[in-house]
C-alpha cells in the first residue's frame, strides 16, 4: 500500500482520531507491556493492578488505551531494587 494511501478505518484508527489516543486490542497490549494475554485476562477479573480496560459497546472486544499502558509501566519505575513502590 502506498505511503499516501488513506488508512483503513479500523477500530483503533477511528478511536485514536476521535480521542487523540491510540487503543490496542489485548494481544497488542500484552506485547506492548511485556506480559501475557492470560495475565491481562486474570487482571481484568481481579483488578489487582488497577490497569484500565475498555469493552467496546455491542461486542466482546476489549481494548486498552496506550496512555494507560504507559502509566502502568511507569508505576514500576524505581531507582534501586530496595526502593519501595510509590
Amino acid at each position: 500500500m502506498p505511503a499516501n494511501a488513506p488508512k483503513k478505518n479500523t477500530l483503533e484508527s477511528i478511536t485514536a482520531q476521535q480521542s487523540g489516543d491510540e487503543y490496542l486490542r489485548q494481544p497488542a497490549a500484552a506485547k506492548f507491556i511485556g506480559l501475557s494475554e492470560s495475565w491481562l485476562e486474570k487482571d481484568r477479573v481481579t483488578g489487582r493492578s488497577g490497569l484500565k480496560f475498555y469493552r467496546i459497546p455491542g461486542g466482546r472486544a476489549i481494548v486498552y488505551r496506550k496512555s494507560d499502558l504507559i502509566a502502568f509501566i511507569n508505576r514500576g519505575v524505581r531507582s534501586s531494587t530496595s526502593e519501595e513502590a510509590a
